[in-house]
């Protein structure tokens, strides 16, 4: 079986923003892969990932990407040729989320990917939206059958 590391990433208090931490957390739990809730700082747990000395991280995130609420991808996050529409951002937490990439891909050596589930809303204090809500077991699928694909893959 492949070394992985599920990390969510998000705000439950900013409306679809916590979507990432559901779907993580659901993901885990069906998966039995190792779990970090990271909340808006998921650089403050490296020390935790590298610990762990994953091959693969599947970060879990609300991604504007340019499509309608709820929709959800998966993608090899590589920076510059994450193929995302231009003008989008891959994540709602662009910045902190390339230096993370970048940072466990070279100094780690593990494949860095992102399963992204389109926002409606993000505003602190609102609500999950009922199209994301919606999104998130769908999501958690998406997200195991990479899991085991990444398995097969690993064991071949």
């Amino acid at each position: 079986m492949s070394r992985g590391v599920v990390i969510g990433i998000g705000n439950d208090l900013r409306g679809d923003d916590g979507a990432g931490l559901i779907a993580a957390r659901d993901l885990a739990a069906e998966t039995g892969f190792p779990l970090i809730l990271a909340g808006e700082v998921p650089e403050n747990y490296l020390d935790i990932v590298r610990k762990l000395t994953p091959e693969w991280v599947l970060l879990v995130d609300a991604a504007d990407f340019g499509a309608s609420a709820g929709e959800t991808v998966i993608l090899r996050f590589d920076g510059e040729k994450t193929p995302v529409p231009t003008g989008a951002s891959p994540s709602t937490h662009k910045p902190s989320l390339a230096l993370l990439r970048r940072y466990i891909a070279e100094e780690m050596g593990a494949e860095v990917w992102l399963l992204g589930i389109q926002p409606k809303r993000i505003d602190p204090g609102s609500q999950i939206s009922d199209e994301v809500r919606e999104a998130i077991p769908r999501a958690v699928r998406i997200g195991r059958d990479w899991v085991r694909w990444q398995s097969v893959k690993t064991e071949v």
